[in-house]
């Protein structure tokens, strides 16, 4: 006899194990216009469950529901534009918490002294300045949460998160030549996100004829990894990747590296870019070695642990040799149960 269903036992929703991000940002127009094209899109693209007080009222005491997102959050991302005593609040939460934590601003100048350890994503609220911070984002995330992490495998960044019409590809193409940088870097921008082969000659003239600013050149090596990541390999490792003098150059080469597949040879290029002179670029080294497990780099790793002079760097060298052990112990169980 079939059972009924009141006699069936009910069956208990699975947990939903996907990371969770708290976003901590003041609730006026423009910033909800940034939470709801950018942040929220970006995050959820990287697997995130994006979560935000339902309290509006900014004026009042930290809720208990915020107190319970963040304690139960994996991740806290704070937009300090508004400089909002609050949004300061839930961070010194969020660091208490030992929570890992990302700051964007409109006005990182205005950041105080004692939060600037910890760099902050500048961006501008228009059409390029928002395609800034989602590509920011987009590489500071999948360096955090890369699904395939320490599998060797490469990782894939989406940046499909802002609206396009379909003349943009077509103005884009002729816009590379515009006299302005600032025309030039939007170009790159849709020039990659339509993954424009046809246009990988023009832009790798483009970043290597000498005349270019540091941030053409940045966002013109992205665009090639979005071409064709396995071509663009040779310009990454080159004169404009990893060897140019400028670091924030160098520090987006090394964030892009990290989604190839782990060999000894990237291994033993990022050992080398430990001794970079910028810190940026050393902390962007430490996040992709522990991205890929690097177990061969734990000696440069524990080095850098203790006698690095900035200590974001000192900590990402450890998360790193976190992320190296896990992996190992990880290695060791799979052993065991075979």
């Amino acid at each position: 006899m079939p059972e009924s269903p009141q006699d069936a036992a009910p069956q208990a929703a699975e947990p939903d194990l996907k990371p969770v991000a708290y976003v901590s940002m003041d609730p006026t127009p423009d910033l909800e216009a940034v939470f709801l094209k950018i942040i929220k899109p970006v995050l959820e693209n990287h697997g995130l469950i994006c979560k935000r007080s339902e309290s509006r009222d900014w004026a009042s005491i930290i809720t208990p529901q915020a107190l319970e997102y963040i304690d139960e959050a994996d991740l806290v991302l704070c937009d300090l534009t508004r400089s909002s005593v609050r949004t300061y609040y839930e961070l010194g939460i969020a660091h208490a918490f030992r929570k890992n934590t990302i700051l964007v601003s409109q006005a990182t100048a205005e950041i105080p002294f004692d939060t600037r350890y910890q760099r902050a994503i500048a961006y501008k609220d228009d059409r390029f300045g928002l395609l800034e911070l989602r590509d920011s984002l987009s590489a500071v995330l999948d360096t955090m949460y890369s699904q395939e992490a320490g599998s060797g495998a490469a990782t894939q960044i989406s940046w499909e998160t802002v609206a396009r019409n379909d003349g943009e590809l077509e103005s884009a193409r002729i816009a590379l030549f515009h006299t302005t940088p600032e025309a030039r870097r939007y170009a790159l921008r849709i020039l990659g996100d339509y993954r424009d082969s046809a246009s990988y000659d023009k832009v790798r003239w483009l970043i290597t004829k000498g005349t270019e600013s540091p941030e053409v050149v940045r966002d013109g090596l992205t665009t090639l990894y979005k071409i064709n990541p396995e071509k663009a390999l040779d310009e990454l490792q080159g004169r404009y990747g990893l060897w140019h003098p400028d670091f924030s150059v160098r520090e987006r080469v090394v964030l892009l590296l990290g989604n190839y597949a782990r060999t000894p040879e990237l291994v033993n290029r990022l050992i080398d870019q430990m001794g970079d002179t910028s810190w940026g670029v050393r902390l962007a080294v430490c996040q992709t070695l522990g991205k890929w497990c690097a177990a061969e780099a734990a000696s440069i790793l524990r080095e850098r642990r203790s006698v690095d002079p900035e200590q974001v760097v000192r900590l990402a060298a450890e998360e790193a040799l976190r992320s190296i052990r896990r992996a190992e112990g990880q290695v060791s169980r799979d052993t065991v149960s075979q």
